[in-house]
């Protein structure tokens, strides 16, 4: 694997040219463990599969991040709002406000 190569070598076999399937082993203990037991519940097939969650739920997580700073850029941009928002919304309500 060369230094530039982003796989990890656990991705990799002797040859570096196929990569072979995560197994807990690959692990730290306690990740290990943590992957192992959501196996035994049934909801995973392999602690490959575990992973393969994980990375993903990490992916979505990041979307996500990056959609709420997008919002709270286009909000800072757009100005500061004058007045009272909740004054309009009492007159289209009817309420008084006490």
């Amino acid at each position: 694997m060369t230094s530039d190569c982003r796989v990890p070598a656990f991705c990799h076999n002797a040859l570096n040219t196929m990569a072979r399937h995560l197994e807990a082993s690959d692990l730290p203990d306690d990740i290990a463990r943590k992957a192992e037991a959501q196996v035994a519940t049934g909801r995973f097939a392999n602690v490959e599969a575990v992973v393969r969650a994980g990375v993903e739920a990490i992916a979505s997580l990041e979307q996500k991040r990056a959609a709420v700073r997008a919002a709270l850029q286009e909000g800072e941009l757009s100005g500061v709002f004058e007045g009272d928002v909740f004054v309009r919304v009492r007159a289209e309500l009817g309420l008084i406000r006490r």
